[in-house]
């Protein structure tokens, strides 16, 4: 998995279990632009990926993999951007849009990241007002342009 993260984020540097302490562990929350993102995705792999992603661009990012416990957390938190998969295990297609705009207090862009390039399914998140839909797997450069435009003033 390491490897795979490394060549999609680019030379990130991991500790080894032996140089690992609990006090790192802050370094894969921590953000150096103050920005946050919710990344909603029942794919363990693809949502490693992506959270390391974000957090390599100084986002801070928290991962889940169902739409209640997105609700749940983003009732607690605010979060800049969300990065949402469609096809959760609770509920699926641009209902999972509906669903996360009813439990938001705070409305933040939200970006479809699937594997569905179906163009019917991006049509409809796109007139449910979804910022961007990317297709995976995802490419760092192209996260990091996409971020820039939707998050201009970071």
């Amino acid at each position: 998995i390491w490897r795979a993260l490394k060549h999609c984020i680019g030379e990130l540097e991991v500790p080894s279990q032996e140089e690992s302490h609990p006090e790192d562990l802050d370094f894969l929350t921590s953000s150096s632009l103050g920005l946050k993102a919710l990344v909603i995705d029942n794919d363990a792999l693809s949502s490693l990926l992506l959270k390391e992603m974000l957090i390599h661009e100084g986002i801070e990012a928290l991962s889940v993999n169902c739409m209640l416990t997105a609700c749940a957390h983003h009732r607690e938190k605010s979060f800049d951007l969300i990065f949402l998969d469609p096809n959760l295990p609770d509920i699926n297609g641009s209902a999972t849009i509906d669903k996360l705009r009813e439990n938001m207090q705070n409305p933040a862009p939200i970006v479809i990241v699937s594997t569905n390039s179906d163009s019917h399914l991006v049509r409809e998140c796109a007139q449910k007002g979804v910022k961007d839909y990317i297709i995976k797997p995802i490419d760092k450069e192209l996260l990091k342009t996409r971020i820039e435009r939707i998050l201009p003033h970071n």
